[in-house]
């Protein structure tokens, strides 16, 4: 009986491996006739992609790049830009301007026992506040971005590139924020891993993995 049943699940076993393989097969032929790849070529142009997408976030200006709400940038905005004109003749992406994300009209959140300490009549003005002030606050950023894309296009113009009209546009950064949460936390690993550095390791982990 024992025996039986061990032979049983050898058989199944079997099948199992013989489907495995034949699935591996249809959907992935490989020729007995072909030799090895040659070496990157399956890699290679995952990292060059890798490459690419963080060019073109060099040529994507961030809000913190701008003094406040105006479109004035910033020295550091500035030398961005020089930068971006110094290459753009040579490579193939926009030049994105990150949208307005804060409250320009009125930075005040209402709180949610605002609108439930309070009679209805006082909660349906209450509503009909932040609806306007969101209206408001939408055309705002809608302006500021319109107004910091023509300024980006002058700013490139006059430092010698002739087509950034049809270069510069408003739209989302290519990479991911994070939050000030997670930022404070990366800077501070970042600061003792220098301090671990500088120190020779000094008995804590020491090298670029010491934390």
């Amino acid at each position: 009986m024992k025996r039986a049943t061990l032979a049983g699940v050898n058989l199944c076993l079997a099948a199992w491996v013989a489907a495995c393989v034949g699935c591996w097969t249809t959907s992935n032929p490989v020729s007995v006739n072909e030799g090895p790849l040659p070496l990157g070529a399956v890699v290679d142009p995952h990292w060059q992609a890798m490459v690419t997408n963080a060019q073109a976030s060099d040529f994507v200006i961030y809000q913190h790049e701008f003094i406040g709400a105006t479109v004035q940038l910033n020295q550091a905005g500035q030398h961005h830009v020089k930068q971006i004109a110094r290459r753009l003749a040579d490579v193939p992406f926009p030049v994105i301007i990150e949208p307005v994300t804060f409250r320009p009209f009125d930075n005040r959140l209402y709180e949610e026992k605002e609108f439930t300490d309070v009679d209805r009549e006082r909660r349906e003005t209450l509503e009909q506040d932040r609806a306007r002030r969101d209206v408001i606050d939408a055309d705002r950023r809608a302006e500021i971005d319109a107004a910091r894309r023509q300024e980006i296009v002058h700013f490139l113009t006059a430092l010698g590139y002739p087509y950034a009209n049809d270069r510069v546009f408003v739209a989302p950064g290519y990479a991911i924020g994070i939050t000030g949460i997670e930022g404070a936390r990366n800077f501070e690993q970042i600061i003792q891993n220098g301090n671990n550095n500088n120190n020779g390791g000094n008995g804590r982990g020491g090298g670029s993995g010491g934390f």
